[in-house]
């Protein structure tokens, strides 16, 4: 009988638990913004090839500084980082 009883209070549990994030998914605030963080989300690997797929990004601003930096989250907005100025040709071939 207590076989049973374990069993049946380990389904209801299992129900419940499975319940409990459907039930907690009406409290989700809608809109506003959302701040994502650049921090570091895995361990550190020590790849420091610019050319990878994905490089780090300690390779491309830290050890390789580039000319420009473009700012993502101002439009893709130039930042001089090494450069002090830079012009297109009129053809757009040469900077």
């Amino acid at each position: 009988m207590s076989r049973k009883l374990f069993l049946v209070l380990t389904l209801v549990m299992l129900l419940a638990f499975s319940l409990a994030p459907v039930i907690a998914q009406d409290d989700v605030p809608r809109g506003g913004t959302v701040r994502i963080s650049e921090g570091q989300a895995a361990p550190f690997q020590r790849n420091f090839n610019p050319f990878a797929p994905d490089p780090t990004r300690w390779t491309i601003f830290g050890i390789f500084e580039p000319l420009l930096v473009f700012n993502p989250v101002e439009g893709g907005a130039a930042t001089p980082w090494l450069a002090t100025d830079y012009a297109y040709s009129d053809d757009l071939l040469t900077v």
